[in-house]
Order: structure tokens, then sequence, then C-alpha cells
């Protein structure tokens, strides 16, 4: 079903009050009429005929009112609505989106094709790069699927993993026609490669399993727990000082304000920089925020530069986003001189049909 659009401002528009009520009302019906044939705004006279004794000469006023202007299309003539391309939907336009509709509806009735998709792309943004929640069914972390190339097929290559922000920026477009959007290249070590422990994370294939259920999985081994809660099989290092108890750092998070080894930044200062960009904005973060935002900032100084994981803090937290590891894929994804790229991988683009990259 096609719609044909009407501003809620036409009763005052000096151009509809010249023409008057009963040519409205013509032009209205010629709407609907344009839009369901897909004709881009051309009514053809004999179609305009049937809805009259006066439709001529309520057509004529409608010509001097300045809303249509006489036309002919494929031997017809008629008139045609002005500016129709402008806030009408255009045929093409209008056929690409039951394209689109049509293979979205093949692509959920295709489970399998589905459960490779996400075991390749593993809960992560093929175009960006961060976490997506797939319970998420609003916000911009969000996930969903998308076709590289709408014009392809539904097919490994060409449908991967996005998070919603990037469906919309991409909107239905091909990827090589969006300006700095590229496709990243399927992380073979999993979504989280600064992981230091060698075990598989179990969750990351889990269908609807959360970020906030997977970041902060790496453990801080110059933290000590209790006696009671180390397994006969567990080893841990030994601390060279008496066990320290956690302190609240500025932020209010109960993340530990030790230092990550070879780094002079702690966790809480990531944290703090997090909370006073986010608080800027009005926003009120939770403790569970805080303390997740703690355990993967962690995480994160152990394996990246503490300015980048700072300036991502603060980015992050200015444009209200509840982690940080978005923001820093962002910024690893820009090159750095002689061509170095920090994270340990690079956005490559692909070619939709065989999937191999393009620049190597």
């Amino acid at each position: 079903m096609t719609w044909f659009k009407v501003d809620d401002g036409l009763h005052s528009h000096r151009k509809p009050m010249r023409a008057g009520l009963e040519a409205m009302g013509l032009w209205a019906v010629a709407g609907s009429w344009s839009a369901h044939h897909l004709t881009n705004g051309f009514v053809p006279d004999y179609a305009v005929m049937r809805w009259g004794v006066n439709a001529a000469e309520l057509a004529v006023r409608l010509v001097d009112a300045q809303l249509w202007v006489d036309a002919e299309q494929d031997g017809d003539t008629g008139w045609r609505f002005r500016n129709w391309n402008k806030w009408q939907p255009t045929r093409n336009q209008v056929e690409l989106e039951r394209v689109w509709w049509q293979r979205k509806t093949a692509l959920y009735r295709d489970p399998e094709l589905l459960k490779d998709i996400r075991a390749r792309d593993k809960n992560r943004c093929r175009y960006c790069g961060s976490l997506v929640n797939w319970k998420d069914r609003r916000s911009t972390v969000g996930a969903t699927y998308d076709a590289v190339d709408p014009q392809a097929g539904n097919t490994l290559v060409n449908i991967v993993v996005s998070c919603r922000g990037c469906f919309i920026r991409k909107a239905n477009r091909a990827l090589v026609d969006v300006p700095d959007m590229a496709l990243l290249p399927v992380r073979a070590s999993g979504p989280n490669q600064n992981r230091t422990s060698t075990q598989p994370d179990t969750h990351e294939n889990e269908p609807n399993s959360e970020p906030e259920l997977r970041q902060g999985k790496t453990r801080d081994t110059t933290r000590s727990e209790p006696e009671h809660n180390q397994g006969p099989t567990r080893t841990r290092p030994v601390p060279s000082s008496p066990v320290q108890k956690k302190e609240k750092n500025p932020s209010g998070t109960a993340a530990t304000n030790q230092s990550v080894p070879g780094s002079d930044t702690t966790a809480g200062e990531v944290v703090a920089a997090w909370v006073e960009a986010l608080t800027a904005n009005g926003v009120q973060p939770s403790s569970a925020q805080r303390g997740q935002v703690g355990r993967l900032a962690r995480e994160l100084l152990a394996h990246n530069e503490p300015g980048r994981v700072l300036a991502a803090a603060r980015s992050a937290g200015a444009k209200g986003f509840a982690t940080i590891d978005r923001e820093l894929t962002v910024m690893a994804a820009k090159p750095e001189p002689n061509d170095r790229w920090p994270g340990g991988w690079r956005p490559v683009n692909h070619d939709p049909v065989s999937g191999r990259p393009v620049d190597w």
C-alpha cells in the first residue's frame, strides 16, 4: 500500500486557499490515484473527467494556483503535481521498498541462514564493531540484520549483523554509496580480541545474550579474593602487599582504584570521565552501569593506550552511550601514521558477492 501524503498545514497555505475547497477535493482524489498507480504525480485527463462534470474547470483552477501543471506522459495528456518527487515517494522508491520487505520476510523464514550469520558475526555490528543487544527493540544498540547490497539476494556474504544506529544511517542503500562507512572483516578470534583467557566465550553465540552479560569477562589477577572462594583447581599469584578493600571512586562505582599493570591510569579515572560527560547531558547512570563500565575499563586499559580509553569514555558519555567499547572501536577504525591500526584489526571493504577484501 502506498500513501499519498498531505501536510497538516495545507488548510492555511495560500495555494489551496486560491484554488478553493472544491478544487482541493479533486487535488486529493487525484493524488491518491497517482500514488496507487505509481505515475509519479501524473494524472491523465480521462481519469480526471470521471470525478465530476466540472472537473476540467477545477483542473484549470489548480493550474492557476500553481498546484498542477499541464503535462503529457506515455502518449496521454493530463496534469502533473508540482514537486511530487520532493514530497511524495517515487515509483522507484516504492518498488525498492516492496522488494526489501519481501526479502526481509524471506530472510526470517530461513532460520539456518540466520544461525550461520550470527555464529559468524558473534553479536557484533559489522559496520562499527560494537556489541549489539538482540532484546533491545528501540535504541541504537539494538540488533538487526542488514544487506550490504540491497539489490543482491539473501546470502551469507550479503547479510550481516548490524546495530540499529548503523542500519538507520545506511538507510537501505548499497554500502558503496554510503560515505565514511565500511564493512569490517570477520574477527576470527571472536568479538573480544583483548581477552587474556584462552578459554572460549560461551556467551557470544547465545541467541538472546545481552552485552552487559558479556563485557568485562577478563579477570584482574592483581585483585585477590577471599580464601574460601578459591577452588582446589585454581591458581592465583600471591600478592606482595596485604589485600586492600575496594574504595568507591569519585564517580560512585565500586571498581577498585588500582591501576592496570603497565598503565598509570586507573579504571576509576576512566569511569569518572565517563560519568562526568554523561551527567553534563543530564543523564545519571545507575550503579550497575558504573560497575559495568569499570570492569570494561580495566580490560581496555590492559590492551590499549590509556589516553585513547579516556577519550573514548568521554566521547561515549557525551553521546549517552552506556558502554565505551563502541567509541574505542570507532577510534580504532581510523588510520594512524605509517598505516598503524590499533586494536589488532582494521576495516576493509569487501566484495558483496565473493566476500573477499578488495584492498588486499
